[in-house]
């Protein structure tokens, strides 16, 4: 109007101050997105539909991405696997060479897993891909670039050419003992050639469409076991189907596209759910900018009835969608004011108690293996590094607390720590026993006192509730069989294992019932002989 403010009544240093508000809003709801594990060295980024675009991205790697690596380093990290989801946030070329520029920056090597399907890069982002795998030193293991726009074949050709001269590809698997391709996913690019592209390629790197049955991501029909021979340099799936691109509309229009309303009758009721554009002064601010909520951008993204996100399946517990046709029916569950136990929840808003640290936390805070636990017994993921479990008293206890040979042991061995090292649960049960029934007690509800059981009565008790079999012999500190005529320390060995899982011991059994061995007692000879 003049004063160089907008229709709206804003200026521009006002509108920079929206816009710059809004990021840093965004930037908080995706902070915990980032899980950078200090014992196995798998970096995890989840930030599939979160709105980034090419701005949050560049702060994200600026603000969280490389100041964490970095104290990771310097902690003495080894970086060993990375998986970044960048999927559905509407990225260009731009913000690709961004990300590409600040990875090179941290100076890696780790197999690398990279989602970028469902942006709108262009041909320029195969270029930038193409020069980092020839620079990359490390595995380029996953490659997901579906719904993009691609149109240019001399690019798409030179992209899957970048895989072929360098030593890394085709992978070795150690685990399979075998070699495996490259997962590539190259589908609805709006490509209007892809089999000449294909016959074009095929001259200077081996492509395998994974049409066989026998194929998978890590697995290949065509490469031999234990040699790299007759293993394609990439798994191209979907490369056939080549439709209309959603990257290739506006990209100012969003993930989906606008709403005709000259095309809708009069008295219909409009539901717009494609997000708006608006325009502050000089600068195009769109919606998914001025709103931190992610918007639904494709039908495998459900919506949290109680933070109203919407998020991929794996943030949701199985159990969430048995309330799917709460949140699923006209109206929110959280405008019609259902109970809280009945709106489907992500893991960011159900909480649970960390058995170690006591503080509720979000289940994404929680480890796969850690949800495998009863209730009550699982720890979060810091803590879950920080202690070990004491399979004697069942509490998580620091790694300080655990004799040097406990600390060493592998991660699915038992370890006892040093308290209970010293004691002897059968003794603490007997002598428990014994005191509780060798004693007057007091009747429940009476004041009248119960006399003590006699010793027989109690030694006959006790009898029965001795561990293991007849054979058993429990000592202070380890217990010996005289059917296998052996000792164990009851610190690393459990006495009820032995009699039911020990082989030897049933086989002993099974002889002395089919009468092969005989008891010394049963025989005149003396027992010294």
């Amino acid at each position: 109007q003049g004063t160089g403010s907008n229709i709206y009544g804003l200026a521009a240093q006002d509108c920079v101050f929206i816009a710059s508000s809004s990021l840093q809003r965004a930037m908080q709801d995706v902070s915990d997105r980032l899980v950078l594990h200090p014992a196995t060295g798998h970096l995890v980024a989840r930030l599939a539909s979160c709105g980034l675009g090419d701005e949050g991205l560049a702060a994200w790697t600026s603000g969280q991405l490389l100041p964490r690596f970095e104290a990771f380093r310097n902690a003495g990290g080894v970086l060993r696997q990375a998986d970044l989801d960048f999927s559905h946030n509407g990225l260009t070329d731009m913000g690709l060479a961004a990300l590409l520029a600040a990875w090179k920056r941290m100076e890696v090597s780790c197999p690398l897993l990279l989602k970028l399907h469902f942006n709108r890069l262009a041909d320029a982002s195969l270029g930038h891909l193409e020069a980092f795998i020839r620079a990359y030193r490390g595995q380029v293991r996953e490659l997901h670039l579906t719904d993009n726009s691609f149109s240019e074949p001399k690019a798409v050709g030179e992209f899957l050419a970048s895989f072929s001269g360098l030593p890394q590809y085709p992978m070795w698997i150690r685990r399979q003992r075998r070699y495996a391709p490259v997962y590539a996913r190259l589908g609805n690019c709006g490509l209007l050639s892809p089999q000449a592209i294909l016959e074009q390629s095929q001259g200077s790197i081996a492509i395998c469409l994974m049409d066989n049955s026998g194929c998978s991501k890590t697995l290949c029909s065509l490469a031999e076991r234990g040699s790299g021979r007759g293993c394609p340099l990439v798994h191209l799936y979907g490369f056939l189907n080549q439709g209309t691109s959603s990257s290739s509309r506006s990209p100012l229009q969003g993930p989906h596209p606008p709403i005709d309303r000259a095309a809708v009758t009069a008295g219909e009721e409009i539901d717009a759910q494609a997000p708006t554009t608006e325009t502050l002064g000089d600068v195009p601010v769109s919606e998914s900018e001025t709103c931190v909520k992610s918007t639904r951008q494709d039908r495998n993204s459900f919506e949290c009835g109680a933070c109203g996100r919407f998020l991929p399946l794996d943030m949701f517990g199985r159990h969430q969608f048995r309330k799917a046709a709460i949140i699923d029916s006209p109206g929110t569950a959280k405008d019609s004011g259902a109970p809280l136990h009945l709106v489907r929840r992500c893991n960011d808003c159900v909480r649970q108690p960390c058995s170690a640290c006591g503080i509720e936390l979000p289940l994404s805070r929680f480890a796969k293996g850690q949800m495998m636990r009863p209730r009550g017994q699982r720890r979060c993921r810091e803590c879950a590094v920080d202690t070990v479990l004491c399979v004697r008293c069942g509490q998580p206890k620091p790694r300080a607390a655990f004799s040097p040979v406990e600390a060493q042991k592998r991660k699915l061995a038992p370890r006892v720590c040093n308290d209970c090292e010293h004691t002897n649960p059968y003794y603490e049960r007997r002598y428990g026993l014994v005191l509780t029934l060798g004693s007057h007690r007091c009747c429940f509800g009476s004041a009248r006192k119960l006399s003590a059981l006699p010793t027989e009565i109690l030694q006959r008790i006790v009898s029965f509730s001795e561990p293991g079999d007849e054979f058993t012999r429990i000592h202070r500190q380890d217990f010996e069989c005289g059917l296998c005529g052996r000792s164990w320390s009851l610190s690393t060995n459990d006495v009820d294992r032995h009699v039911r899982h020990s082989q030897l011991h049933k086989k002993r059994l099974e002889s002395l019932k089919r009468g092969l061995l005989f008891r010394v007692s049963s025989l005149v000879l003396e027992a010294s002989r």
